[in-house]
């Protein structure tokens, strides 16, 4: 075919070329890059960041930093208020 596209039924010999219909869940708890949100600095509180598309607000308090050269490394602390009242170990 030039330039064109090709389209294949559910009954096509080759399972390659059969349609494929993918659906993926996907969470949307928590701070993620591509999500658009409203954030502020408390200073050394931390900050905060409102989800615009769920409300949610998401708290991150940095705790202790190592300054080490080759492993510099900041334990941080998460609230969610969508997790608000759920005992969450991850």
């Amino acid at each position: 075919m030039n330039g064109g596209a090709s389209f294949a039924t559910s009954t096509a010999p080759v399972a390659s070329q059969q349609p494929l219909l993918t659906i993926v869940y996907e969470e949307i708890k928590g701070l993620e890059d591509y999500w658009s949100y409203a954030a502020q600095d408390a200073g050394f509180a931390g900050s905060g960041a409102i989800n615009y598309a769920t409300g949610h607000l998401t708290f991150a308090v940095p705790t202790l930093t190592t300054t080490d050269a080759l492993f510099g490394y900041t334990p941080t602390l998460y609230y969610n208020t969508s997790l608000a009242g759920e005992v969450c170990l991850r």
